[in-house]
């Protein structure tokens, strides 16, 4: 329910650093507490219009933001983690988020937050794709023990 509920906010001054949030994601990946069985995956839910970081040179170029998340992405996607972006709302910039994702397939629109439950499970079943079981038997035989007189011996009951 909290994921359909999800908005974007319209009031007050926003900004959205995506470089910095693919960039810490990949560096969680990185510690200690990452499984190290696991496949490596960041999920970016995003409007998808980035405005910061502001380009230290230059507070002008609006265009450092949307470079350096690129950047960053493509520093995540060499070592061998997979983007999926979401963009949410009717202002995303599509081409921009296909960009940063894996591939064009691991971009994904919703209009509205009630779009995005179907996108994550969407994902969840791209991510965790079913194996084959691997069965693995084993034939055990059982053995008779011989005396060193070479005939197995009975015991009998006899009183």
């Amino acid at each position: 329910r909290a994921i359909e509920r999800t908005a974007i906010g319209k009031d007050g001054l926003q900004y959205t650093n995506i470089g910095d949030a693919i960039r810490k994601a990949a560096n969680e990946l990185a510690t200690f507490r990452a499984n190290e069985t696991a496949r490596p995956v960041i999920i970016l839910l995003t409007d998808g219009i980035p405005t910061r970081p502001e380009d230290p040179e230059n507070q002008a170029n609006k265009e450092y933001p949307s470079s350096y998340a690129q950047q960053i992405a493509g520093e995540a996607k060499s070592r061998s983690i997979d983007i999926y972006t979401i963009g949410l709302g009717d202002e995303v910039q599509g081409g921009f988020l296909a960009e940063l994702a894996t591939s064009p397939d691991h971009y994904y629109k919703a209009a509205s937050g009630a779009e995005l439950s179907e996108i994550y499970q969407e994902i969840a079943t791209a991510i965790c794709k079913k194996v084959p079981s691997v069965i693995e038997i084993i034939p055990r035989m059982n053995t008779l023990t011989f005396p060193t007189g070479g005939a197995p011996t009975r015991q009998s009951n006899t009183r």
